[in-house]
């Protein structure tokens, strides 16, 4: 039965990692390349609190432990949270507790990279406030597409005016936390830094799931929030 739901999606057991993680373990949609797998709830992996404590993030205001959206990434299982668990937390705090490339964590007998959703393909960025929808075609819409967050988020957004795909998944911008630019945590804190010194890269926003923002490290607002990844380590 495993092999022949395989087979509906073009792939082989070879292509998926050997260790699959917690929640569902048959792709609803995508391949082994880019793939989503489904909701996992907290009780399945872990409460974002708790995970948020363990790595010392206690700067801002949480904000509620959301599910976690399970995905595929060439060949790695991601869990995203569905939204910002921590709010109005400045960039400078969120890189001295968990630090810009992340902190391992067990869980289950299972170890996890736990680190910010990457936003750009470059290191740093030179995103600027501005739309990149994968129809623009620019080098920076490109980029923007075919970072962590457009091959994920933007695949399960379904609202098209907002910048979705919704190849994957119908969530709306609000169920994905970016209702309106003053929603909490409407602005993910993002691992790039910007080109400007002392900025940061920002995705989501008033201007959808395609939005790109350079702010301010030390900008503090209920807008601005931390949005849990954790990435499977294979045994």
């Amino acid at each position: 039965m495993f092999e022949l739901l395989l087979a509906t999606k073009a792939i082989t057991p070879m292509d998926l990692p050997k260790e699959l993680g917690p929640g569902p373990t048959v792709l609803l949609q995508g391949d082994a390349k880019a793939g989503y797998f489904g909701a996992v709830s907290n009780s399945l992996l872990i409460n974002q609190s708790t995970l948020n404590t363990q790595h010392g993030i206690v700067s801002g205001i949480a904000s509620g432990s959301y599910d976690w959206l399970k995905f595929i990434l060439d060949g790695n299982i991601y869990y995203i949270s569905k939204q910002c668990s921590r709010i109005n937390i400045r960039s400078t705090e969120l890189r001295a507790q968990l630090t810009k490339t992340g902190k391992n964590i067990q869980i289950g007998g299972l170890t996890y990279l736990h680190r910010p959703i990457k936003g750009d393909t470059v290191d740093p960025s030179n995103f600027n406030n501005g739309s990149y929808p994968p129809s623009l075609q620019t080098p920076m819409a490109v980029r923007a597409h075919n970072s962590e967050w457009g091959r994920t988020l933007l695949n399960v957004c379904g609202d098209s005016e907002f910048g979705g795909t919704g190849k994957w998944a119908q969530f709306t911008k609000a169920q994905l936390g970016m209702a309106a630019l003053d929603s909490n945590g409407a602005c993910t804190i993002c691992y790039e830094d910007s080109t400007a010194a002392g900025y940061t890269i920002f995705a989501g926003g008033d201007k959808g799931v395609v939005q790109r923002l350079a702010y301010s490290s030390s900008t503090s607002a209920n807008w601005i929030g931390h949005r849990n990844v954790l990435i499977l380590k294979q045994p």
